[in-house]
């Protein structure tokens, strides 16, 4: 067990898939992760969540990190979040159907990696996240961010379930 929210992480599958590189000079914004999340039917209190991004060549070793962590690739690419309080309130910078709201219970990881170099490789990975089963139901979304600790910003992605109401 890892805390008493999240029991247990496991990278299902973890890969650099062979495509071109990506460019950044090319293009006006940074490439962002894109992910999406769907119960376990296998696993109690389980969800998948499949993660694919863009991440920086010529990765050196990540110091490891002060909180919760799941390696990915090696030491080059890590999977972080805060062990002591992983569920956060999340505040999108961009609307949400036309509006700014706060998103109550998600929980954030981070996808953290050490790099100088300017262009970008394609990596697809799979966890799966058990939780308890209190939070299992209330979960409200996941946020992904890259972070690049070079020291370059971070850019994230966040996913929350579809209301068909609208």
């Amino acid at each position: 067990m890892i805390n008493s929210i999240i029991q247990n992480i496991e990278v299902v599958f973890s890969k650099k898939i062979e495509t071109s590189s990506f460019a950044s000079k090319r293009y006006s914004k940074k490439p962002r992760p894109l992910l999406t999340i769907y119960r376990n039917k296998s696993k109690s209190n389980t969800y998948t969540i499949d993660i694919a991004t863009f991440i920086k060549q010529d990765l050196d070793d990540v110091k490891e990190p002060k909180s919760g962590f799941e390696t990915l690739i090696e030491n080059k690419i890590l999977l972080t979040f805060n062990k002591d309080n992983p569920l956060v309130d999340v505040k999108p910078n961009n609307p949400i159907r036309d509006k700014f709201i706060s998103i109550p219970n998600c929980i954030k990881f981070t996808v953290e990696y050490y790099s100088k170099a300017s262009d970008f490789d394609f990596y697809y990975f799979q966890i799966d996240l058990t939780l308890e089963e209190k939070t299992f139901n209330k979960l409200e979304g996941v946020v992904i961010y890259n972070q690049n600790d070079d020291p370059e910003t971070s850019r994230g992605t966040v996913t929350t379930v579809r209301d068909d109401d609208n």
